[in-house]
């Protein structure tokens, strides 16, 4: 819909509109299915003494994370917006956006997992939540593997398509930086959740705030040296940090040790699949000199369905099976 409204108006204040409306929509469809799954759900303002006592602590904690999250997330492109012309920040604003829309699936499955991790937990059942985890982590690795390496092997001709060649040319780098920092971004996303299903909300907010204050100086220094393509290496390198620091520490802390094990065994190979199918699929068009669009979504399709194939293989049984079983499920419905 907002591309219909920009394709006909071409105003940032009709679109602006448009999002407004459709955020107003979105909030009375949540309610009307809200009071279909809660009658006796009431919007009159109340205050309790007791919730607040119990919850206080932790609501504080998330409010804060929120907080800083937000920062951390938008400073690149506050930075950017201050420091370089309009054109870059606008090529890297389209990279990060394209990746950004990502961020839906990964907020749906935390989403999920929140509730499973918190009950898991409060069951004393350590072993379990070390599945559940490895399994989430796993299941988000390898439905983010596939568009991560289509914008790292053919973000150029994607954007070449949507934008302009012109654009296409100043924003790919960015692109094929910003993405495997998107891909680490999510299993961090699993282990962030996990910290926060299990009451380690405070770890987090620690963590996030050193992180803050060593991250602002290195965006600053890279987008002076650098210009975008140095806020992108900011935000890799950032990811990275965040990966190598607050992993290993949730894990002890929750499940008692450090796994790396599944790291090694269970995600990479994932990555690896995603990575070698796709990088083949575009070695295999410069090899065939094939360079029209038809050509490169046939190849993009195709490598896509090899992933399929291939990265089913490294699943988890146990994850491969519900996959399966909920494929199955589905294939009547559909019918």
């Amino acid at each position: 819909g907002g591309l219909v409204v920009i394709l006909r108006t071409g105003d940032l204040v009709s679109f602006a509109a448009w999002n407004a409306l459709t955020a107003a929509v979105e909030v009375v469809l949540y309610l009307v299915a809200c009071y279909r799954l809660v009658p006796q759900l009431s919007l009159r303002l109340r205050i309790s003494v007791p919730a607040l006592a119990n919850t206080w602590r932790f609501a504080r904690d998330m409010s804060i994370i929120y907080v800083l999250s937000t920062i951390l997330v938008q400073s690149d492109r506050l930075m950017l917006s201050r420091l370089e012309p309009i054109d870059q920040f606008g090529y890297y604003t389209l990279a990060f956006n394209l990746l950004f829309g990502l961020t839906l699936v990964q907020g749906f499955i935390t989403g999920a997992m929140l509730p499973a991790f918190a009950a898991t937990f409060q069951h004393c059942a350590t072993e379990e939540l070390a599945r559940q985890y490895f399994l989430a982590s796993q299941g988000l690795t390898f439905v983010y593997a596939p568009p991560i390496a289509v914008m790292i092997f053919f973000g150029g001709d994607f954007l070449r398509v949507w934008t302009s060649p012109e654009t296409a040319a100043s924003s790919v780098r960015i692109l094929q930086v910003l993405a495997p920092a998107f891909l680490i971004n999510a299993v961090i996303a699993v282990t962030s959740t996990l910290a926060i299903a299990t009451g380690m909300t405070g770890l987090i907010v620690r963590f996030n705030s050193v992180a803050l204050l060593l991250y602002l100086p290195a965006l600053y220094v890279a987008i002076l040296g650098w210009g975008p393509l140095g806020a992108a290496s900011a935000w890799l390198a950032f990811n990275l940090f965040y990966l190598v620091g607050i992993l290993p520490l949730v894990q002890r802390l929750v499940i008692g040790q450090v796994r790396t094990r599944w790291l090694l065994q269970g995600i990479l190979p994932v990555v690896l699949a995603g990575a070698g199918v796709f990088g083949l699929a575009r070695a295999l068009l410069q090899v065939a000199h094939w360079q029209s669009d038809i050509a490169i979504l046939a190849m993009c399709v195709a490598a896509g369905l090899v992933y399929a194939v291939m990265g089913l293989r490294f699943l988890d049984p146990i994850f491969r099976e519900r996959l399966m079983q909920t494929l199955r499920s589905v294939r009547p419905a559909v019918s």
